[in-house]
C-alpha cells in the first residue's frame, strides 16, 4: 500500500510558528547549566539530554537547530511572540513522538527511515523543484530550513512504513471492490450544452454532426458559463444531483452520442456522455489501496494510544513533563507539560564546558560537524 497519511492528522497539534530565541550571556548559560547539573541529573541522568524514550537517549543538541528555527516567527492565531520555551516544548514533543513511533516501526519489523532515505527524499524535491537553488527558494518562501524539511520527511516516511505494516493485516474482498467502483466510477461522466430554445438546441446538434468540436462549441454558445468554461463537463453522473428530466436522459443516451434537445426548468440541453474506466488492474490497485487506507485509519489511532500509555518517557525537568493529552474524540492535543523554565536551550562549548563538563557549541560559535538526521 502507498501513499502518505500525514501524521499531523492523528498524532499532534496543528504547528505553530515561534519567536525569536535570546542569546542568553556566558555567565547566565553557565549559570543555567549548573541548574540543570543539579536538578536533571537524577530524572534522566544527563543535564545534556532533553529525553530518554524507551531508555534511548535525546540530547539537547539534537534539536537546538530546529528549536532555534521554530524560534524566528510568531504564534499566527495571535500574531504575537511565543514564549521561547514554548518552541523548545513543541519540538521536543515532535522528536520524542518521531521516536516514538520509529521505535514501534522496529518493533513491527519494519525499516527505520536512514540519512540515505532522507537524502533520496530531498534529491527527489530538488529535481521536482527544479534544481537545488529553486529547491532552497521554495524552502525559504515557506520559512523551512533543510533540516526542517529532513525531519518532516522523516515524520513521514516513518508513518508511512508503519501504515505499510498495518495494512499486511486490512483484508480487501471483491465485493468491496466491485462496490466501491461502482458507487465511484460506474457511472458515466457528463456534459452538456444549455441554450434557452429547441431551435438553439437543434442547431448545437447539427454543428457538432457536422464535425464541430463539442468543447469548443460548448465554450461559445453554453449559457451554463461554469461548465461551458470546462468545454461542458459536469463529471461524473450522480444520482440526485441533477433534475430528473436531465438525470434520464444522461443514462438513456449512449456513450459518445448526442441526446435531443432536452427540456428542464433551466432550458435546453444537448447531453453527452463518455462510458466509465473499466476496472482494469490500475485502477483496481487504486481501489484496494483506498479502501486499505479506510481500514488502517483507525488502526493508526489506536496504534498511536497503545504507544503513548506503553513508552517510558522522561524529560528534562527543563522542558516539562511527560503528559499526554487527548480529546473526547481521540485527538492528541498535548505530549508535554510545560514546566518552570530553568535558562535557554543552548548547551555550553567544548572549551568552555570544561570547567562543568559540557561539550556542545557556544551560542554565536561556529558549530561543530553533527551526525546526519
Amino acid at each position: 500500500m502507498t501513499g502518505a497519511v500525514r501524521a499531523r492528522q492523528w498524532a499532534r497539534r496543528p504547528p505553530t510558528a515561534y519567536p525569536q530565541i535570546r542569546m542568553p550571556r556566558l555567565l547566565a548559560l553557565l549559570t543555567t547549566l549548573a541548574l540543570l547539573a543539579s536538578g536533571c541529573a537524577q530524572a534522566i541522568g544527563n543535564p545534556r539530554t532533553a529525553a530518554e524514550v524507551n531508555g534511548e537517549a535525546i540530547a539537547i543538541a539534537d534539536s537546538e537547530d530546529l528549536v532555534a528555527e521554530a524560534a524566528t516567527g510568531v504564534n499566527p492565531q495571535t500574531g504575537q511572540p511565543q514564549p521561547e520555551d514554548a518552541a523548545a516544548v513543541t519540538v521536543l514533543s515532535d522528536v520524542v513522538l518521531l521516536e516514538l513511533l520509529s521505535q514501534e516501526l522496529a518493533e513491527r519489523g519494519g525499516d527505520r527511515v536512514t540519512a540515505a532515505d532522507l537524502d533520496d527524499a530531498v534529491a527527489d524535491a530538488e529535481e521536482a523543484a527544479g534544481g537545488e537553488q529553486a529547491f532552497d527558494d521554495q524552502l525559504a518562501q515557506q520559512g523551512f530550513s533543510r533540516e526542517r524539511f529532513r525531519f518532516e520527511q522523516r515524520f513521514q516516511l516513518t508513518v508511512t512504513r508503519l501504515t505499510d505494516v498495518l495494512s499486511a493485516d486490512v483484508e480487501v474482498t471483491e465485493e468491496d471492490v466491485q462496490a466501491a467502483y461502482d458507487a465511484q466510477f460506474g457511472l458515466p461522466t457528463v456534459s452538456h450544452i444549455l441554450v434557452a430554445t429547441e431551435e438553439e438546441a437543434e442547431a448545437v446538434i447539427e454543428r457538432i454532426e457536422g464535425g464541430e468540436d463539442f468543447a469548443a462549441v460548448a465554450s461559445e454558445v453554453s449559457t451554463d458559463q461554469g461548465s461551458a468554461a470546462q468545454g461542458g463537463q459536469l463529471g461524473q453522473l450522480q444520482p440526485g444531483a441533477f433534475v430528473p428530466e436531465f438525470e434520464e436522459a444522461a443514462l438513456a443516451v449512449e456513450p459518445g452520442e448526442l441526446s435531443d434537445p432536452v427540456e428542464t426548468q433551466f432550458g435546453f440541453h444537448v447531453i453527452r456522455t463518455e462510458a466509465p474506466p473499466e476496472l482494469g488492474d490500475d485502477l483496481r490497485d487504486q481501489i484496494e489501496t483506498q479502501l486499505a487506507q479506510q481500514q488502517v485509519q483507525p488502526l493508526l489511532g489506536e496504534l498511536l494510544q497503545d504507544v503513548l500509555d506503553a513508552g517510558q518517557v522522561e524529560i528534562n525537568p527543563r522542558f516539562g513533563t511527560w503528559d499526554p493529552q487527548f480529546t473526547p474524540e481521540g485527538g492528541l492535543t498535548q505530549l508535554i507539560a510545560a514546566g518552570d523554565p530553568l535558562g535557554d536551550l543552548q548547551p555550553v562549548s567544548a572549551g568552555v564546558g570544561d570547567a562543568i563538563g559540557g561539550d556542545a557549541a557556544v551560542p554565536g560559535a561556529t558549530p561543530a560537524p553533527t551526525p546526519a538526521q
